[in-house]
């Protein structure tokens, strides 16, 4: 028993958290099945007993608060606490030197102290679905930072983020941001950007200049066209546009030749560029509800693994003729 390093009650059943848990000073690794009826305000700070502690998963859990105690834990690299009824975040735990990934979405949290700074080496947060209105200038210096997640309360872009130069990934959606700033291109790194349900009015051209991005998800925004110029994103995979108010998709999109998912549904489009079949590496294509009467010429030489059409008025016969054997075709 002292010698173990990892416990996961993931999917244990059990009436109360043994004791001889908190002995284990050898336990890097610690998991907890989802709500179980336990005082998890009393484990949690039990659990800042085990100083060798590196992972804790305290999703799920109605815990109130975050024990001072967490400071004890130097070594600890990951702590997700998800889907809590947190509300504050305490002075204490900006003091772990080792935290890489930092997970308190869906809780109840008002406020990003300035003291997150301190955190200098961590590369993951989560604040979705917290009462954030706004971040702190100091969540700029947060420099090692390659995953960002936050809403859904913001209205203006944080302009701290635009200090994050090694960003990988953004996720903003489910907001109410009206415009992006140009300065976002200038994080070369971002491989993924989700923009969706927000508020944009139109297409935020800084994002064509982001040369590694594979994955732009900017569905349900009031975009109404897309640039000409999206044939810069040479890298991108995956595009959604679904419900951005199209009505017409520009023909420099058949030079996005690694495009693998680009989703199109409930946009009114009449048809599609002849040039979308030049994309040899699609797999997932989406048109259902966007009304759409005929196919570009050479469609059928593509082979989709995924493709809805419902919502089109696309011959169904001329579609059961085309289907093969193992594609998802809904029609």
């Amino acid at each position: 028993m002292p010698n173990i390093e990892e416990i996961d009650l993931s999917c244990a059943i059990i009436d109360s958290i043994p004791q001889e848990i908190y002995e284990m000073q050898n336990l890097r690794r610690i998991t907890f099945s989802k709500k179980q009826p336990f005082n998890y305000d009393e484990v949690f700070i039990n659990l800042c007993k085990i100083k060798s502690l590196e992972y804790i998963d305290l999703s799920e859990q109605i815990i109130k608060h975050i024990p001072p105690e967490i400071a004890e834990l130097k070594n600890l690299h990951t702590l997700i606490l998800s889907d809590n009824r947190i509300k504050e975040l305490p002075k204490e735990l900006f003091s772990l030197p080792n935290l890489l990934t930092l997970e308190i979405n869906d809780n109840k949290i008002s406020e990003i102290p300035p003291e997150i700074c301190n955190l200098k080496n961590l590369q993951i947060i989560n604040l979705k679905k917290n009462p954030i209105t706004k971040l702190p200038d100091e969540f700029g210096q947060l420099t090692n930072l390659l995953e960002l997640s936050i809403g859904n309360e913001f209205s203006v872009f944080p302009e701290c983020i635009l200090d994050l130069k090694y960003l990988r990934i953004l996720d903003l959606r489910d907001n109410k941001i009206k415009t992006i700033p140009n300065n976002l291109q200038f994080l070369t790194h971002l491989h993924t950007i989700n923009l969706s349900s927000n508020k944009l009015n139109h297409f935020p051209k800084c994002i064509l200049n982001l040369e590694r991005l594979k994955v732009l998800l900017i569905n349900e925004n009031n975009i109404h066209k897309i640039p000409s110029e999206i044939n810069k994103l040479q890298k991108l995979q995956v595009l959604n546009l679904a419900s951005c108010n199209l009505k017409s998709i520009p023909k420099e999109i058949g030079s996005l030749v690694m495009l693998e998912t680009l989703i199109l549904s409930y946009n009114t489009l009449q048809e599609l560029p002849d040039e979308i079949c030049n994309i040899r590496s699609f797999q997932n294509l989406n048109l259902m509800n966007t009304g759409l009467k005929i196919l570009p010429t050479y469609f059928w030489t593509i082979y989709f693994y995924h493709l809805n059409l419902i919502g089109t008025f696309i011959n169904k016969e001329e579609i059961r003729k085309h289907a093969y054997f193992d594609c998802h075709w809904q029609f």
